[in-house]
This record gives structure tokens, C-alpha cells and sequence, in this order.
């Protein structure tokens, strides 16, 4: 499939070639004016379309304009009805005389409104029309028919109003007014068309229905009851209508200043704009601030406001007059739409006057450029005739400076050097053969594993090849031998390991077989202190004994004395035995020393076993696993032991003591044993005497058990040592294995190098 899809291609290539072969050197200027008329007609084409779009948008936004333009006239209407219908509901003849004439001319604006919006031919804004229509209807008629009362006239205004201005910012999307790409026009349009009118519509709320409820303030001051007049102050300025005007004014604040934003922004854009709209704006500042600053004293800023209507309709009416007077810049919007018209127009025309000039420009030129070219060219077709025939001295007369004349020379030039260049060629090639078979002569040699060897260094391109060679050869050799020093430096650090190791086995095997004589030991420790229980057991029953000999001695002297013997007896064997237990109590101290002596010896190994593992790197991780784990038991053993002394060090304090209550009760009993030859009546003096060294015999049986219970956990310690012992002797093992692994590893390594022959072997 690539083959034939090749094959087609090549047969269109020299379609191509074969179709421009066959034509003539004017023809082909022709064709390439073609093309290039035809490439600058495309643009041409297109900026004229655009600018046919451009005049088409401009239309639209002319007819969206005039449709926004009646949609705010009705807005002014009812602005002015809101007013006027107010005082009409309200009974005020004088002022509401003017309902009638705003009515009609809401009515006359809603039907210019429907006119300009019909041929939209939008459903959406037709319905929304139609409902606004028969909201109007009843409106009117409710205030005519006086059904409602002042407060729902004007929120019923303040509603209608607030959709018609979204109606106006639906028309200047459905016109397309805000995607203008003209930065004049579109902020212009925002100024004028969305802007403006709520801020005129701001100022119509601070005006009406304000007005109202000062007058509603100014009747309910007139009246004779103050009770009645305070309840009607308070329902004249509620807090509702203090919360609507203070949110009218903020609303009218921000629209100021997207008014006062985007018209400054126009002027950037277009700066003709400043003589007309600089002092609008500037106007509309100064009045609106006033008002909301005589807003916020006199009716925000009091509990109950004391401004004469007539006084603040005056004021705020100023604003709302300098906002109508610029209105007229909605024709201005007008004029401009109408000058980027006439502009595009007129860019038009120039574009493709200017156009048509110079494509009869470029053809003369090109006609000239077509006339000399094929002169020339048929002048040095003749030349090349004449050479091709066996004149060659044809060309040697060339007297041309032209590009024409450069190429006749040119082809001189190289019928003389083609024969000089063929000798030369033949030569080089003789070279270059010798190169090459010196070339793979040493590539030869390297592939028999000689590194030694070396090829030639020639002046030619094989020269550079054979560098290339030689330099491959020296980098390989000199990395081989770097692998070579590396390896026998990791079997020499391997063996040093594999005998580090060696040594922590003999030495674990060595502590394994101490920690078993340790064990054994301690078993017959264990043993002993029971013995030693079993002795004080004995003890505490010979002192019931005694103290039941002490009772009888009560009847008789005599056998009170044999008692006293049979107990001072026993308590001499008691002693020897305790003594016994002291003795033990060392033989254990010297156990335990031998075991934290075994603890800091594996301790000091496992610290010499991480740092050979370290010197190792990768291939003692394991062995550094094991060591780690060596340390950690040693740390154990050692802490054990600590304990294990600990507990040795009580028993023997508790065995001093016992001993010495042992004598100082055989004292005891040996001066019963007077007095009770002497005279019967110290007999109650021994019986008491007596219960005291039963008291004591019952604790020594009871330090008995608890130095049998610490023998035990003692033995259970050890043993976990001794298991402890024998794991870290089977990691040792692994790791010997492991070594054993390493070194056998990195000895093939150097086999594998030594195969080849290296310069300095």
C-alpha cells in the first residue's frame, strides 16, 4: 500500500512538472499573476465582507436604538404618570390634574414601543410587551377608578418601570448594542441606553413618592390630638419606606457611578466626545450628589422628617431636569452609528479602488519583467547551441553583467573544471579505499576483545572515523579497567565481611552456650529459694509450736524450758539457711553481671557489624537488617539484667533483715529460758514474747515467696534472652550466606573483565 500510494504520488509530481515543462516563460508569469491575483483578490474579499458585516451591525443597532429609544419615552411617560396619578389618588385636584394628559401619553408611547418591536419578530419580547400592555390597562384604570391607594400606585410604577429598563437591556442584546466591537459606541450605548435611565428612574423614586409621605408627615403635624398625631407620623414615614429610600439611594449612587465609569470610558475611546458629554457629566455629578446628601440630612437622617414638600420637590426636581437634558445623547449614539456607516463605506471603496491601481500596476511591471527575461534567456539558449555543436570559446565572449550573463560564465567555467574534477575524484577514491581497509583491519582486531588495538588516522572523512574508533576503544579500556579495580575491591571488602561475620557467629554460638549455663544456674537458684519457702513454711509452723509450748508452759516450768529449746533450735537452722539464701543472692549478682557483661559485648558487635555493613553498601543491607536487629536484642538483655539486679539487691536487704530478727529471737528465747527457770510468774511476759516471733517467722515465709516468685520471672527472662541469643545466631547465618553470595558475585565479575586485553596488562 506505501509502495503504491508512493508510486501515485510520483506520478502527480511529474504530471505536475511534465504540464510547467511544457509552457512557455511568459505563460508562466501569466500563471504566477494568476495566482497572485488570486491570493490578493481572497483578502480583499474578506475585509469586504467585513466591512459589509459592520455596516449590517451598524443597521441593526440603528433599528435596536430606535426601538430602546421608545421603550425609555414610555419609561419618561410613566415616570411622569407615577407623579402625577400619586397626587390624583390622593384627592389633590391641583397637582393630579395632569393624570389624564401623562395617560395619554404612556399610551402613545407603549404603541410606538409596539411598532418598532413587531418587526423583531421575537415571541418572547412580543408576549412581554403584550403583558405589559394589559398590566397598563388595569393600572390605569384602577387610578382612574381611584381602587388603590398612593403607596401601591407607586409600587406598582416602581415594578412596571423596573421591566421595562430590563426589556431595554434585552434590546440591546437582541440588537447586538452589546457586542459592538467599537469601544466608543458600546460604552456610549451603555451610558445612555442602560445607565441613564435608572438613574433617572433613582431620582424619580426620591421625588413622588418622598413628596408624598412629607405631605402625609405635614397633615398628620396638623392635627389637634398628640396622640393621633404622633400614630400618624409614624404611619406617614414607616420603616419599610425609610429602608425603600435608603436602597434607592445606594441604587442611585451605583448608577451614578456606572453612568460617570462608562461615559469616561467613551470619551478615552473617542476624545471628540469631551466638548459634549465632559460638562453633561460633570453637571450630573454636582446635582445628583446634592440630592443624596439632602436626602440623607433631611429624611434619613432625622427620625421625622421637617423638610416642606414643596421645598424638597424643588431640589430633587434639579437633578432629574440635568439628567433629561442628557438624554440627548442618545443622538448622539444615533450619529455615531451613522458615522461608522458612512466610514465603512468609504473604506470600502478606497480598499478596493486601491486594490484595482495596483494589480494594473503590477501588470505592467510584469509584462517589462516577462519581455526582458525571454530576451535574454534566447540569447544564451543560442550560446549553449553553438557550445553543444564544438565551439567551445561560444561562452568566453559573454559580456553580460546580468544574472543571464552570470549563469553563461558559470557554465564555462565548469566545462573547463569537469575534467580537472574527475582526476581529482578518482584520486580521492584511490585514498579513501586504503583507509577503509585500515579501518576494518582494527575494527578486526577490537572484535577479537584486543583493545590494544588501534586504526590509522588519515586526512579524509575516514579519518575522522578511525579517531572516532580509537577514542571508543580507549574510553571502553579505561572503563574496563575502572570495573576491574571496582570489582576486586568489592571481593577484597566482601572477604573482609565474610570474616567479620565469621566472628559474630563464633561470638553469638559462644554467648548462646553462656546464656544456657546462665539458664541452668538460675534453675537452681529457683530450686534453692523453694527449699527456702518450704523452710520457712517449716519455720512458721514450728513457731505455732512454740507459741502452743509457750501455753502449756504455763502449766509446768519444765516444759515451757524443753519448748523453748525445741524453738531456739529451730530458729538457729533457720538462720543457716537464710544465710544460705545471702549466699545464693551473690551467686545470682554474679550471674546477672556475666549477662550485662554478654549484653555490651553483642551490643559493641552489632555496631561493628552495621558499619561493615555500611562499607558493603547495597550488598550489606541484609547483613545491616541482621545487626540492627542484634542491637535491639542486646539493648533488652541489658535492660533485663538491670531489673534482674534490681530485684537481687531487695532480696539480699530483705535477707539481712530477717537474720536479724532471727538472732535477736534467739536471744529472746534464751532469756525466756532463764526467767522461766527462776520463776513461773514471767511465763505471761514469754507468751507474749513468743506471739511476736510467730508474727515474724509468718513474714520471713512470706518474703520467702515473693524472692521464689522473682527467681521465677528471673529464669523466664533469661530464657527469653536465651531465645533471643539463638535467633540473632540463625541471622547471622543468612548474612554469612549472603556474603558468601557477594563475594562469589563479585569474583565472576572479574572474570568477565579480565577477558579482555587491556593496554596496561
Amino acid at each position: 500500500m506505501t509502495t503504491s500510494f508512493a508510486g501515485r504520488l510520483g506520478g502527480w509530481g511529474g504530471l505536475r512538472l511534465n504540464f510547467l515543462t511544457r509552457l512557455k516563460l511568459w505563460q508562466k508569469f501569466a500563471l504566477l499573476g494568476a495566482v497572485a491575483v488570486a491570493l490578493a483578490a481572497f483578502p480583499v474579499w474578506r475585509l469586504v465582507k467585513t466591512v459589509e458585516q459592520s455596516i449590517a451591525q451598524a443597521h441593526t443597532e440603528e433599528s435596536g436604538l430606535a426601538a430602546i429609544t421608545a421603550a425609555l419615552e414610555l419609561v419618561r411617560t410613566l415616570q411622569d404618570h407615577r407623579g402625577s396619578s400619586s397626587y390624583f389618588v390622593l384627592g389633590d385636584e391641583k397637582r393630579g390634574a395632569a393624570q389624564p394628559k401623562n395617560a395619554a401619553e404612556a399610551d402613545a408611547a407603549l404603541a410606538k414601543l409596539e411598532a418598532q418591536v413587531a418587526p423583531l419578530n421575537d415571541a418572547a419580547v412580543n408576549a412581554r410587551v403584550a403583558a405589559f400592555r394589559k398590566e397598563w390597562l388595569k393600572l390605569k384604570e384602577d387610578v382612574v377608578a381611584r381602587r388603590i391607594d398612593q403607596r401601591s400606585v407607586t409600587e406598582a410604577h416602581i415594578n412596571a418601570i423596573a421591566g421595562l429598563l430590563r426589556l431595554v437591556e434585552d434590546f440591546t442584546a437582541a440588537y447586538r448594542i452589546d457586542l459592538d466591537a467599537d469601544a466608543a459606541t458600546y460604552y456610549l450605548a451603555r451610558s445612555t441606553l442602560v445607565d441613564l435611565p435608572r438613574l433617572s428612574e433613582s431620582l424619580g423614586q426620591l421625588r413622588s413618592p418622598v413628596v408624598s409621605r412629607l405631605q402625609e408627615i405635614a397633615t398628620a403635624r396638623s392635627g389637634a390630638d398628640a396622640a393621633k398625631v404622633e400614630a400618624a407620623l409614624r404611619d406617614a414615614m414607616r420603616p419599610s419606606d425609610r429602608a425603600r429610600i435608603a436602597e434607592t439611594v445606594k441604587d442611585l449612587s451605583d448608577s451614578l457611578d456606572r453612568y460617570v465609569s462608562n461615559q469616561r470610558r467613551a470619551i478615552r475611546a473617542l476624545p471628540e466626545l469631551e466638548a459634549t458629554s465632559g460638562p453633561q457629566i460633570a453637571e450630573i455629578q454636582r446635582a445628583t450628589g446634592q440630592a443624596i446628601a439632602l436626602v440623607q440630612k433631611e429624611i434619613l437622617g432625622k427620625e421625622v422628617p421637617t423638610i416642606e414638600a414643596a421645598a424638597y420637590l424643588k431640589e430633587v426636581s434639579v437633578p432629574r431636569e440635568v439628567v433629561q437634558k442628557a438624554a440627548t445623547q442618545q443622538e448622539l449614539l444615533g450619529r455615531q452609528l451613522q458615522a461608522r456607516v458612512s466610514a465603512a463605506r468609504a473604506d470600502r471603496l478606497e480598499t478596493v479602488g486601491a486594490v484595482l491601481a495596483l494589480l494594473a500596476l503590477a501588470a505592467v511591471i510584469a509584462t517589462l519583467i516577462v519581455r526582458n527575461i525571454t530576451s535574454t534567456v534566447a540569447g544564451l539558449q543560442q550560446s549553449v547551441e553553438r557550445v553543444r555543436s564544438g565551439d567551445s570559446a561560444a561562452l568566453q565572449s559573454i559580456e553580460s553583467r546580468d544574472e543571464v550573463g552570470d549563469l553563461g560564465r558559470t557554465v564555462n567555467l565548469l566545462l573547463q573544471e569537469r575534467l580537472a574534477a574527475q582526476q581529482k575524484a578518482e584520486a580521492e577514491n584511490e585514498a579513501l579505499n586504503n583507509s577503509v581497509i585500515s579501518i576494518l583491519e582494527a575494527v578486526n582486531q577490537l572484535s577479537q576483545r584486543d583493545l590494544t588495538a588501534r586504526a590509522p588516522v588519515t586526512q579524509d572523512i575516514i579519518g575522522t572515523v578511525s579517531d572516532s574508533v580509537n577514542a571508543l576503544a580507549d574510553e571502553t579500556a579505561k572503563v574496563l579497567v575502572q570495573v576491574s579495580a571496582i570489582a576486586g575491591n568489592v571481593a577484597q571488602a566482601s572477604g573482609k565481611v565474610k570474616g567479620q561475620a565469621d566472628l559474630v557467629s563464633r561470638t553469638a554460638e559462644h554467648e548462646r552456650k553462656n546464656v544456657g549455663e546462665v539458664i541452668e544456674s538460675l534453675a537452681n537458684a529457683t530450686q534453692t529459694m523453694n527449699q527456702v519457702a518450704e523452710l520457712a513454711a517449716q519455720s512458721n509452723r514450728s513457731a505455732e509450736r512454740a507459741t502452743q509450748a509457750t501455753h502449756n508452759a504455763l502449766q509446768t516450768v519444765n516444759g515451757t524450758v524443753q519448748g523453748m529449746e525445741s524453738i531456739r533450735e529451730t530458729i538457729a537452722e533457720t538462720e543457716k539457711r537464710i544465710k544460705r539464701l545471702g549466699e545464693r543472692s551473690q551467686e545470682i549478682t554474679g550471674i546477672v553481671n556475666l549477662i550485662n557483661t554478654i549484653s555490651e559485648r553483642t551490643h559493641v558487635l552489632a555496631l561493628n557489624a552495621s558499619m561493615q555493613a555500611a562499607v558493603a553498601g547495597e550488598a550489606g543491607r541484609g547483613f545491616a537488617v541482621v545487626a540492627e536487629e542484634v542491637q535491639r536484642l542486646a539493648e533488652s538483655s541489658r535492660n533485663a539484667t538491670q531489673q534482674i539486679g534490681t530485684l537481687v539487691s531487695n532480696i539480699q536487704l530483705e535477707t539481712n533483715e530477717t537474720i536479724a530478727t532471727v538472732n535477736k529471737t534467739i536471744g529472746q528465747v534464751v532469756s525466756g529460758s532463764e526467767q522461766a527457770q527462776k520463776a513461773g510468774e514471767q511465763m505471761r511476759l514469754t507468751q507474749e514474747i513468743t506471739s511476736e516471733l510467730v508474727a515474724q517467722v509468718q513474714r520471713i515465709a512470706a518474703s520467702s515467696e515473693t524472692q521464689k516468685a522473682a527467681s521465677a520471672e528471673l529464669l523466664k527472662s533469661v530464657q527469653g534472652i536465651g531465645d533471643s541469643t539463638e535467633r540473632t545466631a540463625q541471622q547471622i547465618e543468612m548474612q554469612n550466606r549472603e556474603t558468601e553470595t557477594l563475594l562469589d558475585s563479585a569474583r565472576r565479575l572479574v572474570e568477565s573483565v579480565n577477558v579482555f586485553k587491556l593496554a596496561h596488562a
